[in-house]
């Protein structure tokens, strides 16, 4: 034997033995598949296989390591028997949901069908359906879990995908924040990502789905429905910058603030709280006194394609309130694109949007329509020392039961207009009057340009009440697709989109446009200048009725040119320079049964 061989042996020989016992041992810890399921019958319930399965999670998550993953078929898994009981989310795990066990690869599990629940109902006695889920707070009944399930510390990313959350309760005010916050999911301090899961029915005293402070969590697709809380009655962030894609907040209660959701951001160093909200749908959300749909305090998120409809505060900000956190001095400062707020109502200020205390939004390719306030601004309410900018904004058919149905601008508060329209609101001085369209009280000031402000006279003989002309202001009738009186407010109904020969169109500042798409994303430029509004003129949506009248439209031509064949011989009649584009309003947008063509 040579040298080389007699060196290698040692090497070799330990590694086949490994290799030997691989294949041939049960491994009972760390492994890369770990299979549960409620209703397995025999097997050895090591987690090796589906006919192996553990039938309770919690086994499961105790031999999960990093890397693991764990399957769970569909079923109803409680994490113990007393209150503190919680399921623990080890680090570096995946834990998925959705399975009807046999499924040898992800893709094939089905979690709506297969309906996977984690509950807090640890005595089994909650008034559930079929499926074990708690569908509203009132059914909870005797125990049930503080938190379903928690992420503490955990530097790796862990995953959970495909469940349904239900039944957690933890009511007492935290001194903490564990217990009493997070009744569906407590996260703190950890990398969380989440996917296809349901809040469902969850009562806390903060988060009433869930709670994540100074965690990373990238969560999709997610709905967050009848769960209730004291403050968050969906979602509680604290000091994280979450980023959130394709959720849903609906039916959710507060009786303090934010129905929906709750954002705060108490850095003792300043660093930002900054969560980013994409396609998310805030809707028939309540709070009792601020925001209906989403509060945010010294936190300053970015929502781009959001829409706010039909969400109520007894209080103020029927959407959205934006506040500024006075311990730390965090100064709200959020970014509002291509945003939609309709049907919101609030008993206080601010149907739409409440912003006060210093905070300062910026706000663009955003319409409030339909809105009410029960005191001062049917849309949108700016008081004590707060600040916002509006880009592309329409503000239309909303009222208030004070002033400023359309814009509150209140207490030393100052507010700037570029390419925007007000028009068709109503307050206590009745429709379509200068307060009716914007306030402007108590030393707060407003700049306006490039604006269409129904009431102000326009550039050429401005209206002093509604602040300073710094140009190319207008004062005539937008020709709205739809419009609906302010007094059918709250409402979701009216289109405004701006129709054929509206003096928004093409009148508009394009220096100050940041975006290439409008409300709907439609382009936002046709031409060289920009329209004012959030909508984005396209042009003709309808062939001419005309016998003998043919319309030739291109989605890639600039030109919309009608032919008019009579004899043989084609005669050009009209060229618009606009192209036509019709557009279906995208998932979440607007009421599925509306089509925003542009015109008619």
């Amino acid at each position: 034997m040579s040298r080389a061989s007699r060196l290698a042996l040692p090497i070799v020989i330990p590694l086949l033995v490994c290799l030997f016992l691989s294949l041939h041992l049960p491994v009972r810890a760390g492994l890369p598949i770990v299979y549960v399921d409620a209703s397995v019958v025999g097997g050895n319930n090591d987690g090796s296989s589906w006919a192996n399965a553990y039938p309770d999670l919690q086994d499961a998550l105790a031999v999960a390591t990093s890397g693991s993953e764990i399957w769970v078929a569909a079923g109803v898994y409680t994490p113990g028997t007393v209150v503190s009981d919680t399921f623990v989310l080890p680090a570096g795990v995946s834990l998925y949901g959705g399975f009807a066990g046999g499924e040898t690869t992800l893709v094939a599990r089905d979690w709506t069908n297969n309906v996977t629940v984690l509950s807090g109902d640890i005595d089994a006695n909650d008034a559930a359906d079929a499926n074990g889920v708690v569908t509203d707070t009132a059914q909870i009944q005797g125990d049930n879990a503080y938190t379903v399930l928690s992420a503490i510390g955990l530097t790796q990313t862990s995953s959970l995908d495909g469940f349904t959350i239900t039944a957690g309760r933890t009511m007492s005010p935290p001194l903490s924040c564990y217990p009493g916050c997070g009744a569906g999911i407590y996260a703190e301090r950890s990398s969380l990502s989440i996917a296809n899961l349901t809040f469902i029915g969850n009562l806390a005293y903060l988060g009433g789905g869930m709670t994540n402070i100074t965690g990373t969590v990238i969560m999709q697709d997610t709905t967050f429905t009848n769960n209730k809380a004291a403050g968050a009655g969906g979602f509680f962030n604290v000091d994280s910058s979450p980023i959130l894609t394709n959720i849903v907040f609906s039916n959710n209660y507060a009786s303090a603030l934010g129905g929906g959701m709750s954002t705060w951001g108490y850095h003792p160093d300043g660093s930002p709280s900054v969560p980013r909200l994409t396609s998310v749908r805030f809707e028939d959300n309540r709070s009792d006194y601020w925001a209906g749909g989403l509060e945010m305090e010294g936190s300053s998120p970015i929502l781009s394609d959001v829409v706010f409809i039909n969400n109520w505060a007894g209080g103020h900000g029927g959407g959205v309130a934006i506040l500024y956190e006075s311990n730390d001095l965090d100064v709200s400062e959020p970014t509002f694109i291509n945003v939609l707020f309709q049907g919101n109502e609030a008993l206080g200020d601010g149907g739409g949007i409440a912003n006060l205390e210093f905070s300062n939004p910026l706000l663009i390719n955003v319409i409030f329509s339909g809105n009410r306030a029960g005191q001062n601004g049917g849309a949108f309410s700016n008081r004590y020392f707060a600040a916002g900018t509006m880009v592309n904004v329409t503000v239309a058919g909303n009222r208030a039961g004070g002033a400023g149905g359309g814009i509150a601008n209140v207490n030393d508060s100052l507010l700037t207009l570029t390419n925007v329209i007000v028009w068709g609101n109503a307050d206590s001085s009745g429709t379509g009057t200068a307060s009716a369209t914007l306030s402007n009280q108590t030393g707060s000031q407003t700049t306006v340009a490039y604006s269409l402000l129904q009431g102000s006279g326009g550039s050429t003989v401005w209206n002093s009440a509604m602040g300073t002309d710094n140009g190319n202001n207008l004062d005539s009738d937008p020709l709205f697709v739809s419009a609906l009186l302010p007094a059918s407010a709250p409402t979701t109904g009216g289109n405004y989109a701006l129709n054929f020969g509206s003096p928004a169109i093409n009148s508009g500042n394009t220096f100050s446009n940041t975006t290439l798409l409008d409300v709907i994303s439609n382009p936002r430029v046709i031409d060289s200048q920009i329209d004012l509004g959030a909508y984005e003129y396209q042009g003709v949506p309808t062939a001419l009725g005309t016998e003998g009248m043919q319309l030739l439209a291109t989605q890639d031509s600039v030109h919309i040119v009608v032919l008019w064949l009579m004899m043989g011989v084609a005669l050009l009649s009209l060229a618009l320079r606009k192209r036509y584009t019709p557009t279906q309003a995208r998932s979440g947008w607007l009421p599925a049964d509306q089509t925003v063509d542009q015109m008619e």
